[in-house]
């Protein structure tokens, strides 16, 4: 593990330096950092006009994926994005515009030779259970290719727009905007039960790709820089955790005794911050009663965090957010963990749609939103 850790980190260090001097001049034009109420849309998915009637939402997440906004090689589908950027526009609300790959990678991709890693579903959000998936090797240099050429095509398109603000730092990801790696330990799903015989996402088939922490470092170091110089002037948001990717050494070996490497993640957070300067923020997406994400050391202090609620608070039986605790009054989960949100100093929150639209959740989201 301290070797796999002094490789990844001096990979991280010398890439980041290198990158440093490109990118300081575009942190001198950060924009002013986002707070407040965020509504969340779905996937590629329009917001209800409500949302832009409710004082308390002082911006919009609009989430979309890179198969449906390139379908073809170089040929961008931006009507439907356009319509939800023009409608937050002219409503007076900021923009975080988040496009994910991983899961959502356009098929032309890997008819191009971009290398794939396949696996079965294996979490109780997302895809149907146990349903087979792919995403492109991270590190691989047809998708990395690809990928920063959509970022550029993204900036090109929405760069000059002062309502976006945000921009999410996506490229190393599964189902979701969050910077991780699909894998399990033993091939089971939550729960315990396993998908017929076959394993999900094993770390074996991690290995047998040749994973290696310096391979996602080099490559987050490409898509940092991409970012960085294709969006001058908006804050740049890392969404993470304290997980995130397979327990495999420098040589490519299991870390015994590990769920994963818990090194990395924070080796990412410090490359981002170096990169980015003052437009890097973090985001994490599992705020609840009984858990927020505290500031890294990762980072330097100050970072601007933001904070997504683990799962939607309005009609959730299992009452995730409160920690799976059960039966709980939506009003008060709502209220404990936007205190804990305010308690870690977060400067906005994504909240899904259903509960922005709960007047019962009016009060906490008003006095957050304050």
């Amino acid at each position: 593990m301290k070797s796999d850790m002094v490789v990844t980190y001096n990979a991280v260090r010398y890439l980041a330096a290198a990158l440093l001097a490109t990118c300081l001049a575009h942190a001198a034009n950060a924009a002013s950092v986002p707070t407040g109420i965020y509504a969340f849309s779905g996937l590629d998915s329009q917001l209800k006009v409500a949302i832009y009637q409710n004082p308390s939402v002082t911006g919009v997440t609009l989430n979309s994926t890179w198969s449906n906004l390139e379908p073809n090689q170089g040929q961008f589908h931006w009507t439907d994005l356009d319509k939800q950027v023009a409608q937050a526009t002219q409503a007076g609300r900021q923009i975080a515009l988040s496009v994910t790959p991983g899961a959502f990678s356009p098929k032309w991709l890997y008819s191009a030779g971009a290398a794939k890693f396949g696996f079965r579903w294996y979490l109780s959000w997302g895809f149907p259970l146990c349903s087979s998936a792919s995403i492109p090797l991270p590190w691989d240099p047809v998708y990395l290719n690809a990928w920063t050429s959509f970022i550029r095509a993204l900036a090109a398109h929405y760069a000059g727009n002062p309502a976006v603000t945000v921009i999410k730092l996506t490229g190393i990801n599964a189902q979701s905007a969050e910077t991780l790696l699909p894998y399990t330990s033993a091939g089971h799903i939550v729960g315990g039960s396993l998908c017929g015989a076959a394993p999900i996402a094993p770390v074996s088939a991690w290995q047998a790709v040749g994973y290696r922490a310096s391979k996602i470092a080099s490559a987050w170091n490409t898509i940092v820089a991409a970012f960085a110089a294709a969006f001058p002037n908006q804050q740049l948001m890392m969404e993470t955790g304290p997980w995130g990717f397979p327990p495999i050494d420098a040589n490519g070996n299991l870390i015994v005794g590990s769920a994963g490497d818990l090194a990395l993640g924070p080796m990412l957070m410090t490359a981002g911050a170096q990169v980015i300067g003052a437009r890097f923020a973090l985001e994490n997406n599992g705020l609840s009663t009984g858990w927020v994400f505290p500031m890294p050391a990762a980072v330097p202090a100050g970072t601007p965090m933001a904070f997504q609620t683990a799962w939607r608070i309005t009609g959730d039986a299992t009452c995730q957010v409160n920690n799976f605790i059960t039966p709980c009054d939506p009003a008060t989960v709502t209220t404990i963990a936007l205190a804990n949100a305010n308690a870690a100093s977060a400067e906005m929150v994504e909240m899904y749609v259903v509960d922005i639209l709960n007047p019962v959740l009016a009060g906490p989201i008003a006095t957050f939103g304050n």
